[in-house]
């Protein structure tokens, strides 16, 4: 990955003060800036790069041409990808005939985002070697349990969400002043509120959330499309055994493409980055060369599923 030249002759920069690349959910809602300010911008050379700022790794974007604000192309973009553009449906749940009309249909969409947000849904695979069957499963990301509908509140998120909101969750401060009822995704680790790490009953508390954080994030989603495998669905960015999966992302110090960025995502070495203990040498490999490309910085968080919803651990240094 090199990009010097294309730091170079940038022309327009801002800074997204408000996310810390330790968060699953604000590196969620970067991904999904880049995306939304790469689509709106197709031939101003949109790049992205990490930059350490007031004790954490910020994203900063980067184009071409000096014309424009890239906040207000941002939201250009996602007031085309309204609610209608989500499944009329509640639950992330697909028979195996409407999983394969799905991806006919994400074959023959116009818009390249709603077919890659298409992919990463779901995938085929055999959970049970014995019976020999061949079934859809929803990619991990997915957290909700089975009362609540992820297609239902992302289209609450795309409903209800402003100019403002998304402002707010890129420039400043996470204050989590918004409601989140209905809307939280579980994908931010102050989500977890499970009875055992409160003092009260969470269940009836209000739910509050960064909602342009989510907002941005749900648009990230088709950078981590879900492939069949042979128990589970396979997915980029998540390692390990099914009790212990985890996602793992990578901070890169030099301006990347959309395109260059998800390809991060899927290099091979990010699963050794948590196995040192299994191949020291390898890992070790591993970590020179990532900085070698101009990677600063690798997390990780362990999806966990407390009851019958899963949530993500805060991320955890490991390069």
């Amino acid at each position: 990955m090199n990009g010097k030249n294309d730091a170079q002759t940038a022309t327009g920069q801002i800074l997204l003060t408000g996310i810390d690349g330790a968060n699953l959910l604000a590196f969620l809602a970067a991904l999904g800036a880049l995306q939304m300010l790469a689509q709106a911008w197709p031939n101003r050379e949109v790049r992205m790069k990490w930059a350490p700022s007031a004790g954490a790794f910020r994203p900063a974007l980067e184009w071409h041409g000096d014309d424009g604000d890239p906040l207000d192309a941002i939201s250009d973009r996602l007031n085309e990808l309204g609610p209608e553009t989500w499944f009329d449906r509640d639950a992330l749940n697909f028979t195996d005939k409407e999983h394969e009309q799905l991806l006919h249909s994400a074959r023959t969409m116009a818009d390249p985002h709603l077919a890659a947000r298409a992919a990463a849904l779901g995938a085929m695979c055999m959970p049970d070697q014995r019976k020999r069957e061949i079934q859809w499963r929803r990619q991990p990301l997915h957290c909700l349990s089975g009362q609540q509908g992820f297609f239902k509140a992302c289209r609450t998120i795309v409903d209800k969400t402003t100019f403002g909101h998304v402002k707010t969750a890129l420039l400043e401060p996470w204050s989590y002043a918004d409601d989140g009822k209905g809307m939280s995704l579980r994908w931010d680790p102050i989500d977890d509120r499970r009875h055992a790490l409160r003092w009260s009953d969470p269940s009836g508390a209000e739910q509050r959330m960064v909602r342009g954080a989510y907002r941005l994030a749900i648009e990230g989603l088709g950078m981590f499309p879900c492939l069949p495998g042979e128990r589970r669905t396979r997915t980029v960015a998540f390692h390990g055994p099914a009790r212990a999966l985890g996602i793992t992302w990578l901070i890169w110090g030099i301006p990347a493409t959309a395109e260059t960025a998800q390809s991060l995502l899927t290099h091979p070495g990010m699963a050794l980055l948590t196995a040192e203990e299994k191949d020291r040498n390898k890992a070790k490999l591993v970590r020179s060369d990532l900085r070698a490309r101009g990677l600063v910085a690798a997390y990780r968080s362990a999806r966990i599923e407390p009851t019958d919803y899963a949530n993500f651990t805060p991320g955890v240094q490991v390069l």
